[in-house]
């Protein structure tokens, strides 16, 4: 069975108080965190309410940068991860997001040192805090702002010293999901799949994303969740709705015609979707 949850992402402009309430009278009971929203509202407040309220934390976005794309150095970058670690840890999240960052003008050769490098450091500190990492394919762009993988094989080759348990990856069907070659895979790659975004969209442009309601676009959900339930996967599907094709949509329409739709699909009909 799958367990549904909500990103912070879905719903942008609410706070941290009014995601976590309106999602559990949703009656979601999962919640993918930002860590902008938590520091505006503040970390022993947001890990209290969450406690109050009984919701989990699916996954903490985002760590990473570690070429420089961002502006920051790549010790900056691994430092500030090692603090996303211990703040995840203290969330009990399921997965710290990880984004190693753009090519950055850097050659090949030195972007994998770099990606290395940054894992040899990060992993043992992550497995001695309890927190699995996860790597995103963001490969809806032609020139990722987060990744400089060109395709999910090269970021599965990457990863591929590291144990699952420690590195994983997160499946946002946004920028694979139309890579129906990897449905039939899913079996190979299940150890590795730390997390699964719901999203889906029309057209994806260039640089920014662009999704659409679930049902409405390309993706072929149904494949995919019929075959993560035929795998026996087992973790959370974190619905992830934002960009220019959702503006104007009340959050609360976004959150409730996604559940509706998941509702009425084959796979969540007969192996369920707990809340």
């Amino acid at each position: 069975m799958f367990r549904l949850a909500v990103s912070q992402f879905c719903s942008y402009r609410w706070s941290f108080f009014q995601d976590v309430v309106r999602y559990s009278k949703s009656g979601i009971t999962g919640i993918g965190l930002w860590r902008q929203k938590l520091d505006d509202l503040g970390h022993d407040e947001a890990i209290d309410l969450l406690s109050e309220m009984q919701m989990d934390v699916s996954s903490l976005s985002w760590a990473g940068g570690f070429t420089g794309s961002n502006g920051t150095s790549f010790q900056s970058a691994v430092d500030d991860a090692i603090e996303s670690i211990a703040l995840a840890h203290r969330l009990q999240a399921n997965c710290l997001v990880i984004h190693p960052g753009s090519r950055n003008g850097h050659t090949h050769s030195h972007l994998s040192r770099l990606f290395q490098t940054a894992f040899q450091t990060l992993t043992p500190i992550a497995e001695d805090y309890g927190v699995r990492l996860a790597i995103e394919p963001c490969l809806g762009y032609r020139q990722s702002p987060f990744d400089f993988f060109r395709s999910w094989q090269q970021q599965v080759e990457a990863i591929r010293e590291f144990p699952p348990e420690q590195l994983g990856l997160v499946i946002d069907l946004y920028h694979v999901g139309d890579q129906q070659e990897l449905i039939g895979l899913l079996k190979n790659f299940l150890p590795r799949i730390a997390l699964v975004q719901l999203a889906d969209f029309q057209t994806r442009p260039a640089r920014e994303e662009n999704r659409c309601l679930l049902g409405q676009g390309k993706v072929p959900l149904a494949s995919w969740l019929d075959q993560l339930a035929r795998v026996d996967y087992q973790g959370f599907v974190e619905l992830e709705l934002h960009g220019h094709g959702l503006q104007g949509l009340p959050y609360d329409e976004i959150i409730q015609s996604s559940q509706s739709f998941l509702n009425s699909l084959p796979a969540i009909q007969q192996w369920g979707v707990a809340h």
